[in-house]
């Protein structure tokens, strides 16, 4: 297989050399999870970075099925603590099990006003088929594309073929900003 991008390296030991001296603002990215299927509906949006009080279900490994809170985000070593994951030590003591956030599914979201402007971020892109067009994510698609773009004369023809330009156009804004 050809590289399809020649400023990014295909080397096995620069992607791990990458990984493991990232920042903690970049392992922040890379401590992404997964959310559940109903948020994932609710709010557009395929993964985020997990952080602390988000609830979760461990959906790989011995622990799977467990559900708890995530008492902290361990960024140094690439895991999260869950609150109701502990082992007994041997002396009685118990200690948290660190998982990695791409063993869990986020079933609940502790929301703040920058978790919620990162969502609004993240799930303003919408991916709409052919078969699934329905008047209301048109008239939404309408609205974002006056707002992005100062168009005063948009036409956008009702027909398939129309609409199918209409959202290719869209995509192509949407690229050209990021």
């Amino acid at each position: 297989m050809a590289k399809i991008s020649q400023d990014v390296s295909s080397s096995r030991s620069k992607a791990r050399k990458a990984y493991f001296n990232a920042s903690s603002v970049e392992r922040r990215v890379l401590l992404s999870a997964p959310l559940s299927k109903e948020l994932r509906e609710q709010y557009n949006v395929k993964s985020l970075p997990i952080r602390q009080n988000d609830e979760v279900l461990v959906v790989r490994g011995s622990k799977k099925g467990s559900e708890g809170k995530v008492n902290s985000v361990y960024r140094l070593k690439f895991a999260i603590q869950v609150e109701k994951l502990q082992r007994e030590k041997s002396n009685g003591a118990s200690v948290p099990i660190n998982i990695h956030p791409s063993k869990v599914v986020i079933t609940k979201l502790h929301l703040d006003k920058d978790r919620k402007a990162l969502i609004a971020r993240k799930g303003e892109t919408f991916h709409i088929e052919d078969n699934m067009l329905n008047t209301r994510s048109i008239q939404l698609a309408i609205a974002i594309a006056k707002e992005r773009i100062a168009l005063s004369n948009l036409k956008v023809l009702t027909n398939e073929s129309g609409m199918k330009k209409f959202f290719s156009m869209m995509g192509n804004i949407h690229n050209r900003r990021h």
